[in-house]
């Protein structure tokens, strides 16, 4: 955990590099940074969990996104969007005020609260995962069935599943096939 926190901050410390040589040459003004991950990382926050595609818990799926922009379109230091790499283009695009067929994703920049994500295992114990703004829901190969509530319980640690019914039922409807 160490070590990838110190490459954590290596990557960081040469994105600054960076900036400042922008800076330096008279460039920062005139140009966009864009820096994300593909993937979170586990150290054991959940018993067996020690790799970046064997589960889908918080640890796994929440991934840095760093936008560094001249002109910053009045938006808050932090987007708390939730969001995933099919976001990074349409985003992309959005920022460089460039026209984009509809798809898969949306720009980060536009507030969709009831927004829920989709996530899987490569890996594992065969997981779907599916998280909105507050709730992560977990479906297991086997039937096996988790639900956190975030706001309460940031480290996904207690299964919520029998104390919101109806939030659950709303995200198990979401797995069904449509017909």
């Amino acid at each position: 955990k160490v070590r990838h926190r110190r490459m954590v901050q290596y990557d960081m410390d040469l994105l600054t590099g960076l900036y400042e040589e922008l800076q330096s040459n008279g460039l920062a003004a005139s140009t966009a940074i864009l820096a994300y991950g593909d993937h979170g990382e586990a150290f054991n926050e959940h018993q067996n969990n020690i790799i970046h595609s064997k589960a889908v818990f918080d640890e796994n799926v929440h991934v840095p996104m760093l936008l560094i922009h001249p002109g910053r379109f009045g938006l808050p230091a932090r987007i708390s969007q939730l969001g995933s790499v099919q976001d990074i283009l349409p985003t992309t695009f959005d920022l460089l005020g460039l026209p984009l067929e509809p798809r898969d994703g949306m720009s980060l920049f536009f507030d969709a609260p009831e927004r829920l994500v989709f996530a899987l295992t490569d890996y594992g114990p065969g997981q779907i995962g599916l998280r909105d703004k507050r709730f992560t829901y977990i479906l297991f190969r086997n039937g096996k069935e988790l639900f956190f509530d975030r706001d309460a319980d940031p480290a996904e640690l207690t299964n919520v599943l029998d104390r919101f019914p109806e939030d659950v039922a709303r995200f198990r409807a979401r797995l069904q096939p449509k017909k």
